[in-house]
């Protein structure tokens, strides 16, 4: 890239910054690899996460988002089920449906025991031999 300034009034030359511009671009390039480029999630900003198999800095993902580890994610919990999650105490689809089972089947149990005890003393009203 060349650039060319105007310089000292009246003499009608031209001085270019070649130099300067191409000092500046190489260092752009320098800092940018070594900010992109890590090792660890401490060579990334805190909006960043380190991707091990690549090496570089990736942008933390969001609530909801697919995850494998508390690092990947902005709220920095990442649930068993592989999503991102607020506060780490997030219910998954499995884990509601699991509880509405379980809450189903334990009304249902309930309901059964109050028809059994109702036909058994039904059953002794009728039958005053027992």
């Amino acid at each position: 890239m060349l650039v060319v300034f105007p310089t000292v009034r009246g003499t009608g030359k031209m001085k270019t910054a070649t130099h300067t511009v191409l000092f500046f671009a190489l260092a752009a390039v320098v800092l940018s690899q070594a900010v992109d480029q890590c090792k660890s999630d401490a060579n990334c900003t805190s909006l960043q996460y380190c991707k091990k198999v690549s090496e570089e800095c990736v942008i933390k993902l969001k609530t909801g988002d697919t995850c494998k580890t508390d690092n990947m994610c902005q709220s920095g919990f990442c649930l068993p089920e592989g999503k991102c999650s607020k506060d780490g105490r997030g219910l998954s689809v499995g884990i509601i449906a699991g509880i509405a089972c379980g809450g189903v089947a334990a009304l249902a149990f309930v309901v059964l025991c109050i028809f059994c005890i109702c036909k058994r003393r039904r059953n002794k009203k009728m039958d005053p031999e027992q």
